[in-house]
Formats: C-alpha cells, structure tokens, sequence
C-alpha cells in the first residue's frame, strides 16, 4: 500500500464531541480518499485494512464499526445505498476540506506504524494524539528552516484540545520514541511568567518536538533557542535501564512460566521490578478513571510468585 498524506484538519483532530475510534476511522477514510471522488465501495473490514494494514482482530474491528456508525449518526458521512447488511457506498463529500483550514499532515505510513505498535495502549487515542502534536508544530514564516519541523506546546495544552491527560501524554511521547516517530527533548529549566490575574509564576520550559528523522533540527532548534545541550550520553544511559528492565521481564517470564532457576540477587532485582509495574499500571488505571475515562482493568504480576524469596 503506498504512503499517502492524510491532511487531517484540526477541526476533527481537535473535537471533544468525536470519539478517539471516530477521529482513527476519520484517518482511514482519508487513507483512501481520491482527487474528485466523493463515493466509494465499503465495508468495515476494507476500513480496518486501510488502517491497520493488516486484517483485524475481533476487537478492532469493533472498535472501528464503533467509529464508523458514530461519523455516520453524527452526519459526517452518509450511506449513499448499501448492497447487503456490510457492504455499502458511502458519500465521503464532507470530508474534504478548503484551503483555510488548518491541518495536520500525517502520513498513512505513520497511521499503520502507530496502529501496530506492540503493548497495551490505547493506539486510536496514540494516533489522535501524535495528529495533534505535529499540528501543533510552529508554522510561522520567523522559524525559517524550522517551519512546520518544530513544536514546544506544553503538555496542559494538549489536555486542553483532545480527551487526554498528562500522564497519557508522557507514556505516549516515551513510546512514541521508542517507535522512532516522535522526537522529544524534555528541558529542566523554568522561566518566570504570570498568571492570567497577573501573579509572577515559576514554570517549566516546554518540551520541545519533531518528528524522528528531524530529530538534529529538534537538537539544533533547542540549543539556538534556550541554550540546551541534548546530551546523547545522558540518552544512553536511558536506553541501558530501559533494556536492563526488558530483560528483567524476559526472565520473569522465565522464572513464572518456565521455572528457571535463579540466584537470591536476581530474583530481588525481579520483584522489584515487578513491584514498580504494577505501581505504574495502577497508578496509571486511577488516574485514567479519574479523568472520566473507562480504561481496562491492568494485568498486574502475581506478586505470590515471590513468597519463599526473602
């Protein structure tokens, strides 16, 4: 399937009213939208291909026929005629858009990257978020060569555009890069500003972002504008605990599943990590439900696997 600009306007990107299946299933009509066309052939397994690019599983295709009835009773596309119970023509003339709206560029390969990135997390609402991040990149003709590569809005903003939290935002900007499709360099140092009743305030400099292979303008960007070195050594070091705590779940999969044997050090560094997931999931899960959402309950380690171990 060949790469495509999706061209997602903020209108939808940005709607609170629109579910995260609905924006996802927005992106996929985009996928296969085509010059001058408004009607095409549809069912919801060509759907899910366009946005998964790969066949669904039972709860994706739900999600998507989810999405794809809510843009349908919300009149954002309207079945023209069907043939059979799954098989239909849909009218997709309302999702084109004018030259005055503004957008946000992704491509239908960074959909499918995002769509099937391994773990559990919720990829519609990954996808609506990395859609409003590079929107949010400056475009202003005084960024230069920066223009539409760079953005620095504060995690709160997007809080305020989209049905995410900022925790999400920091789990999604960590995966993100593991995944090499966002670029992130936090910055620890902090401006005063005022409040909007005019009080002096600390704050933290904003992130700044780009996309992965514009990652040396990001570095270059955020040590013209605020001074700030990205250290590849501190990255590194990074990277060494985030493979030292892969291979720690390697062989606690081992050690529950399989029952190999480990020395007294190993099995202490293994509940410890152990015990630090199942803090962060449910750290994670309580801070989902008090925002209003309806996250699944998290699998938590069976910590009973530890009991001889002193």
């Amino acid at each position: 399937m060949k790469n495509v600009n999706l061209f997602i306007v903020k209108r939808i990107t940005e709607n609170m009213e629109l579910s995260d299946e609905a924006f996802t299933v927005w992106c996929g009509l985009r996928n296969i939208m085509e010059k001058d066309e408004t009607e095409y052939f549809m069912n919801y397994n060509r759907l899910a291909c366009t946005i998964f690019n790969r066949a669904p599983n039972r709860r994706e295709l739900d999600a998507i026929k989810t999405g794809f009835n809510e843009l349908l009773n919300k009149e954002y596309i309207k079945i023209v005629y069907s043939c059979n119970k799954t098989d239909h023509i849909i009218d997709l003339s309302k999702l084109y858009f004018n030259g005055d709206e503004y957008f946000a560029n992704i491509t239908s390969d960074e959909m499918h990257k995002i769509m099937n990135i391994k773990g559990q997390y919720d990829k519609y609402k990954m996808l609506r978020y990395f859609c409003c991040q590079i929107g949010s990149f400056n475009r202003s003709d005084d960024m230069y060569k920066y223009k539409g590569k760079i953005g620095g809005m504060s995690m709160e903003h997007f809080e305020k555009l989209i049905p995410i939290n900022k925790s999400t935002v920091i789990v999604f900007n960590k995966v993100l890069m593991e995944n090499e499709l966002l670029f992130v360099i936090r910055h620890k140092d902090f401006f005063q500003g005022f409040t909007y009743d005019g009080n002096s305030t600390i704050r933290e400099i904003p992130n700044t972002y780009s996309r992965w292979d514009d990652r040396s303008l990001a570095i270059e960007f955020a040590e013209n504008i605020h001074g700030y070195k990205y250290h590849i050594k501190d990255k590194n070091k990074r990277t060494d605990v985030a493979n030292k705590n892969r291979s720690l779940g390697q062989k606690l999969n081992n050690y529950i599943y399989n029952h190999v044997e480990y020395d007294d050090a190993t099995i202490s560094e293994m509940r410890e990590y152990a015990e630090k997931k199942n803090t962060r999931l449910k750290e994670k899960y309580e801070d989902e439900v008090s925002k209003g959402y309806h996250p699944e309950e998290p699998v938590y380690i069976d910590m009973t696997v530890f009991g001889a171990v002193g």
